[in-house]
């Protein structure tokens, strides 16, 4: 397959990684029947745990959740703020509500919330109206989501002469699992990223810049993408070396900023801000960082060790970033989610529910590059992950409870 336009050429890749005689090796179906397995196991698990109630993955707190209003089989957490999953489900409930406090949820910042509506919208087509479906329907779209994420992931990784058990290596992602235990949006913008990549990589531009202008309704930060190909298209016109496809990825920034006005005209004038999640860079990073060592406990310890690692990981892509055969698109891209996450505030990086997940799109396209370099490094911060995800994994069965 030819090279985009100005693309390193490919590593050699044949002899870095050896041929496996094994199907699964060699079949993207083997990483997606490995992943399908793994968080069955889990979500099993948590059900049986939670009284096979798939609500508790919902994560609603009585602070923003009224438990005599809500629907009927939603589970209240008692002195809790909840989390995140209790806002989507409140608008997969009614994907179009203009009301802050409807079946017993208020939305704590409407229009931050509400821009992130792709997966709500899914859930809500899927249960046609029928609010006791939601719970489960949320659950079943990420665990989904999840085998298609890892599909797409070891399709794109055979473009680039790896195994597709690679895929593994995205889909293996710590704040994947996280956004499973708890109904958020990452798995399917995740999704849809790895599926415009994957379309881009085949000079199917129209067709990624439509996937790509659903994946920034999923997750405003998809539009860092979207930047990344229209800048280097306007170069490229600038330089005269190419008329490429740059009107197509124009329509996710245009998409986005549409939406950002409807929202705030639904809210009566109020827009999608950052809602404090940003700050000077490497501020929040700092600040939270001194929090966790000046009140040292097993749970800070464990979150300064998952920062630490992706200092490390972060500091191991940008070294490789000129030598990696990675497309000059992805690196741009990860530039500008590596200046995003040192912009993040210390709200985010409070714990690991927050930084890991937030920082997908920087642990993806890094892997994306690090896998294409030559880095000493890439075996052991892989290993690593590995590791972290396999602890996440035993530590968010909430295993406990039966013990109690």
């Amino acid at each position: 397959m030819t090279q985009p336009h100005g693309s390193p050429a490919p590593v050699q890749v044949s002899n870095i990684v050896p041929e496996r005689p094994w199907w699964f090796m060699n079949h993207a179906l083997g990483p997606v029947a490995i992943v399908a397995v793994l968080f069955l196991i889990f979500v099993l698990t948590k059900l049986a745990v939670h009284g096979w109630d798939p609500s508790s993955f919902v994560t609603a707190g009585d602070k923003f959740c009224d438990p005599s209003a809500v629907p009927p089989g939603l589970y209240v957490f008692p002195n809790s703020d909840g989390h995140d999953g209790q806002f989507y489900y409140r608008f997969a409930l009614n994907p179009f509500t203009r009301e802050r406090t409807e079946f017993g949820i208020t939305v704590d910042l409407p229009a931050y919330r509400h821009q992130r509506i792709l997966y709500p919208l899914l859930v809500w087509i899927l249960t046609f109206g029928h609010h006791a479906w939601v719970p489960l329907v949320m659950l079943a779209v990420n665990y989904i989501g999840l085998c298609l994420l890892t599909w797409f992931a070891a399709k794109y990784l055979q473009t680039k002469g790896y195994p597709p058990i690679y895929g593994l290596l995205i889909t293996c992602y710590p704040g994947f699992l996280l956004t499973l235990s708890r109904d958020f949006t990452e798995i399917v913008a995740a999704t849809l990223l790895l599926v415009s990549l994957w379309l881009a990589a085949q000079q199917r531009h129209r067709a990624a810049a439509t996937i790509l202008c659903s994946a920034v309704l999923a997750r405003e930060t998809s539009l860092l993408l979207a930047c990344a190909l229209v800048g280097l298209g306007l170069w490229r016109r600038i330089l005269r070396q190419s008329r490429n496809a740059l009107p197509w990825y124009g329509a996710p920034i245009l998409v986005f900023l549409i939406w950002n006005l409807c929202l705030s005209y639904m809210w009566n004038g109020g827009t999608a801000t950052t809602a404090g999640v940003l700050s000077m860079p490497f501020q929040g990073l700092a600040e939270s960082a001194m929090d966790k060592l000046s009140a040292l406990s097993f749970r800070n310890a464990a979150y300064l060790a998952e920062m630490t690692l992706i200092i490390l990981f972060a500091g191991a892509v940008a070294a490789a970033l000129r030598s990696s055969a990675a497309l000059t698109h992805e690196k741009i891209a990860w530039v500008l989610y590596a200046a995003l996450a040192a912009i993040v505030s210390r709200n985010v990086w409070s714990e690991d529910w927050s930084f890991l997940r937030n920082l997908y799109e920087l642990y993806v396209f890094g892997a994306i590059i690090l896998l294409q370099s030559r880095s000493r490094l890439k075996t052991p911060l892989f290993a690593c992950w590995i590791a972290c995800w396999l602890a996440l994994y035993t530590l968010r069965l909430d295993l406990h409870h039966l013990f109690r």
